[in-house]
C-alpha cells in the first residue's frame, strides 16, 4: 500500500488491531544520527512510548520505512528490531496521543490557510490583478496542498481537526479561483480555462512528496 492511500479510515489496519513495534538502541556518536532518526519517525507519525520504543499502525509502507531506519542504525553499530503485533491492550491512549500530534499540525496548517486568504484579500483590495501575483498565489496554494497531503498521510486515526483542515484548504482554493477570474478580466482575456492550474486542482486526499512539512 502506498502512502497515497493512507486516509485514516475506520477500516485501516490500525483500526483492526495491527501494529508495528520498533525498538532501537542508537550509538551515542554521531549525535546527528539520533536526531535524524527521531525526525524520520516523527515524520511518519510514529508514537514514542518510551526512549527507544516506537509504535506505528501496521501498514506495509510503514514497515518499509522502519526497515530503512533499522538498516541505518545497524550500519552505525546500533541495534534495531521490528515486531508485528496483532493485538495491544488499551490502545485508546495511543490513538489519542497520535491524534493530538496531528491536530497540532492541522492547527498550524489552518493558520497558514488563513494567512493565504488574508493575502488574497489584500491583493484584491489593492486591485493587484497581475499574472505575477497570480503565479505567486498559485505556488502558495500548491505548497499548502502538499503540506496537507503530508499531514493526512500520517493521520491514520482521522484526527478531530482533519475535516476542518480540508475545509480550510478548500476555502483557499475557492478564493484563488475567484482571484484568477479577476486577473483574466483585468487583462481582458475573458475567463480562465477550466483545465488550468486552478480550475483543475484536485483535493489533497493523501499524496505527499515530503517537500512541505
Amino acid at each position: 500500500m502506498s502512502p497515497d492511500t493512507l486516509t485514516g479510515s475506520p477500516t485501516s489496519p490500525a483500526r483492526r488491531g495491527s501494529w508495528l513495534v520498533f525498538i532501537h538502541k542508537i550509538p551515542p556518536q554521531p549525535s546527528s544520527l539520533r536526531v535524524s532518526i527521531w525526525r524520520r519517525l516523527k515524520e511518519v507519525g510514529a508514537v514514542g512510548l518510551q526512549q527507544g520504543v516506537w509504535l506505528l499502525a501496521g501498514l506495509p509502507w510503514y514497515k518499509e520505512v522502519l526497515s530503512e531506519v533499522a538498516d541505518r542504525i545497524r550500519e552505525a553499530g546500533g541495534d534495531a528490531y521490528i515486531f508485528e503485533a496483532t493485538e495491544l491492550v488499551a490502545t485508546r491512549p495511543i490513538e489519542e496521543y497520535a491524534n493530538a500530534d496531528r491536530d497540532a499540525e492541522y492547527r498550524e496548517f489552518m493558520d497558514s490557510c488563513q494567512a493565504f486568504l488574508q493575502e488574497i484579500q489584500r491583493e484584491t483590495e489593492r486591485k493587484n490583478f497581475t499574472f505575477a501575483e497570480l503565479e505567486e498565489n498559485e505556488d502558495n496554494l500548491q505548497r499548502l496542498r502538499r503540506w496537507l497531503a503530508n499531514i493526512r498521510r500520517r493521520d491514520v486515526f482521522h484526527a478531530h481537526m482533519s475535516d476542518q483542515a480540508q475545509a480550510a484548504w478548500h476555502a483557499g482554493q475557492v478564493a484563488l479561483e475567484e482571484f484568477t477570474a479577476m486577473v483574466y478580466q483585468a487583462e481582458g482575456l475573458g475567463a480562465a480555462s477550466d483545465g488550468g492550474e486552478t480550475g483543475g486542482e484536485s483535493s489533497p486526499g493523501g499524496e505527499g512528496t515530503g517537500d512541505d512539512r
